[in-house]
């Protein structure tokens, strides 16, 4: 091992390239180093060292400076966050489900940070137009979009060109996810999932379904269905979940792929019948009803909601706002209200999110690409 310099100056790791300098450069400083202030850490030329240091013991010390100086500095790129108003957007109508889980999670998150957490729905273009209000926004932490699949995963290849790209957002949490229902008019002679299909098969083209608007979910569920079944079924789309119930529990139409929290007073009533979940396992509020895997092995779709940020958010900023919202979706009130909507609380990291988003994204391509789907 080279001898270092006596009294060299060390450039602060946390802001000109990170603790593996510090050890390229000046292997043998890492035991003065690891008893550094954050201040030390993050000003330059405020610290100088001297001597010589045993590999091993060396070695060891490294290890703890880089953890030390990779969460002083997450910690002071964090510090002082929120420094004001705090803006969740909302690229729905107000009143809907995305709505009402960015209020808890902005009323909680204000109690939090002790600074104004606001929501502002911004409606239009499936999402797009809150989508690109976000993009364009200051990268600090400050504006931030809390969105259901359709801007991060599906309209990029449904609307073709967009002002934004969906995969440049920082991602911060996949904050919940729900499950949905193959749902029939009582006047369709099935009575399981097995039978919907033949029956399709024997009728092909004649069975219609619905949705709440072409790229929702349960369109591009049912096309999914379709492509993995080889059944065909004519689209109905419509504005909203309640429309696209009504004409179905009136027989207008005579299949939808929907949320439960939606339709669930109808399958009690018995005015809609549930044949199967879209998820990987049964649920409790619904025993008795198989997943659709059980008889199309390989197929699940959950509706989703994340919260990302402005492109180039420092990632300290973002990996405290995730962590924050996963404390938040830990608290058993908070977790009962959403349960309440049909949904289950995940409050997963950056990196899950991430990952998972891109997984979607390749699929719906795929649907939407052999569906021909478009948007209107």
């Amino acid at each position: 091992m080279s001898k270092a310099n006596s009294k060299v100056d060390v450039v602060a790791v946390a802001r000109v390239g990170g603790p593996e300098n510090v050890a390229n450069k000046f292997p043998e400083c890492m035991a003065d180093a690891a008893q550094a202030t954050a201040a030390d850490v993050t000003s330059a030329r405020r610290v100088r060292y001297s001597g010589r240091m045993n590999m091993m013991l060396w070695a060891r010390r490294f290890g703890i400076l880089a953890a030390a100086v990779l969460v002083l500095g997450q910690d002071a790129g964090a510090q002082g966050y929120p420094s004001n108003t705090v803006k969740i957007v909302v690229p729905y109508s107000a009143g809907g489900g995305t709505d009402i889980v960015a209020r808890i999670l902005a009323n909680r998150l204000q109690q939090k940070w002790g600074k104004n957490v606001v929501v502002e729905d911004r409606a239009g273009a499936g999402g797009n137009l809150g989508a690109d209000l976000v993009y364009t926004a200051e990268p600090d932490g400050h504006t931030l979009l809390f969105t259901a699949q359709g801007p991060l995963a599906v309209n990029e290849s449904l609307y073709g060109k967009l002002s934004y790209k969906p995969a440049a957002f920082a991602s911060i949490s996949l904050v919940a996810t729900a499950n949905s229902v193959v749902l029939v008019n009582p006047n369709v002679p099935v009575k399981d999932l097995k039978e919907l299909i033949a029956f399709a098969k024997q009728n092909s083209g004649k069975l219609n379904y619905a949705s709440q608007g072409i790229g929702t979910m349960a369109h591009l569920a049912a096309e999914l269905f379709k492509s993995m079944t080889g059944i065909e079924m004519q689209h109905v789309p419509y504005k909203g979940s309640g429309p696209a119930l009504n004409d179905l529990v009136a027989g207008h139409v005579g299949v939808m792929f929907c949320e439960i929290a939606a339709s669930d007073a109808y399958i009690q009533s018995g005015k809609l019948l549930a044949l199967a979940i879209s998820g990987e396992q049964r649920l409790a509020s619904l025993p008795n009803v198989p997943t659709i895997s059980e008889t199309v092995p390989g197929y699940t779709v959950k509706s989703w909601w994340a919260m990302v940020a402005p492109p180039a958010t420092p990632t300290a900023i973002v990996n405290k706002i995730s962590v924050d919202i996963a404390d938040v979706l830990r608290e058993p009130e908070v977790a009962t209200r959403i349960v309440n909507l049909g949904m289950v609380a995940i409050g997963g990291t950056p990196g899950e999110l991430e990952s998972f988003v891109k997984k979607e994204r390749e699929l719906w391509e795929k649907v939407i690409r052999v569906s021909g789907a478009k948007a209107e």
